[in-house]
């Protein structure tokens, strides 16, 4: 399972849900021009969209150092977008990675097909809706998750850079871990923020 010793930095947004819309199926362009982070998909056929703006979704970003040192340039990098009340919330984990290598960076955030998995080595989601969590239980499961598009922003007033990542999440079993069922997610579309992406 995944796991890690130390939290460097978490940044914490307010923003509002719209929950029961879906973006277009298949409209890639239209997602692209997205600028709000947001997460919208189908489990079971039964269709959502949340999306960060002002109102009752917050959203969250940090970087943590798996082997508990600082200066260790391998780094995990998580992305939540959270309801306030806490019903609703998704969180993806970006594979360990050594952020001084643009060779490595390329590898996790270069455009393209990326594992999905349970390991430090995948991608990993987790999503809680109406206080039901549902994730990928099975250790040996192989999925897929794409990279849309990806943009380095600075934050106004901290120059903080912070990536933008565009994903496309299709077709996963996802388990939540206590019994033998499974629940089916399509048409996932993920706007996400990193940061401690490079160092």
């Amino acid at each position: 399972m995944r796991k890690a010793c130390f939290t460097f930095l978490v940044v914490l947004f307010f923003g509002c849900n719209n929950d029961d819309q879906t973006a277009p199926k298949n409209d890639y362009s239209s997602f692209l021009q997205k600028t709000l982070p947001q997460f919208s998909g189908t489990i079971n056929n039964a269709p959502f969209l949340w999306e960060f703006n002002v109102g009752t979704y917050q959203m969250s970003y940090s970087y943590l150092f798996p082997n508990g040192d600082a200066n260790d340039p391998n780094r995990l990098l998580d992305f939540v977008l959270n309801q306030e009340d806490g019903n609703n919330q998704f969180v993806i984990t970006a594979p360990i990675y050594d952020t001084s290598s643009t060779t490595d960076f390329n590898k996790v955030f270069g455009l393209g097909l990326k594992n999905l998995g349970d390991s430090d080595e995948n991608f990993h989601i987790r999503i809680r809706r109406n206080n039901v969590t549902y994730q990928i239980c099975n250790s040996s499961a192989n999925y897929k998750i794409e990279v849309l598009k990806t943009e380095e922003i600075v934050i106004e007033n901290s120059n903080e850079k912070v990536l933008k990542v565009w994903f496309k999440i299709d077709n996963i079993e996802l388990n939540n871990c206590d019994s033998d069922v499974n629940y089916s997610f399509n048409d996932g579309l993920l706007l996400a923020h990193f940061s401690g992406y490079k160092s």
